[in-house]
């Protein structure tokens, strides 16, 4: 069986390739920072009968990210979705931006752009 890890997947686009994959068959593990507050997913690991299995991660922070590939040793990843982010400032336009909140943005894509080490320690056994 073919298995996806999607990052993000507590809401919009993650949330809904996860609801894709699922009814297409695949075994899916989906990864967001606060699974607890994670209705949707909540609702769809209910019905899923083994197929979907939520994960605590943070893409930002190395420690969740080990804690993460540490639960899912041994586990083949087939295919990967980096869907985790945040929002910039809300209202920005050009000439008014706040860099603050952009930097912030800008540090969580470059996280989810790097090799995925949750994909590569999982699929390895190596949680190091």
């Amino acid at each position: 069986m073919t298995t996806i890890l999607i990052t993000g997947a507590s809401r919009g686009l993650g949330l809904e390739f996860t609801r894709q994959y699922l009814t297409e068959g695949w075994t899916v593990i989906a990864a967001c920072r606060n699974p607890g507050t994670a209705r949707g997913l909540q609702e769809l690991e209910a019905k899923s009968t083994g197929a979907l299995t939520v994960v605590e991660i943070d893409v930002t922070d190395g420690e969740s990210v080990q804690r993460a590939a540490s639960r899912l040793q041994g586990r083949a990843i087939d295919v990967l979705v980096n869907g985790a982010g945040i929002y910039g400032g809300h209202g920005q336009k050009l000439g008014s931006l706040d860099y603050e909140s952009s930097r912030s943005t800008s540090s969580v894509r470059r996280a989810c752009a790097r090799p995925s080490s949750i994909a590569c320690s999982a699929a390895t056994g190596d949680s190091s």
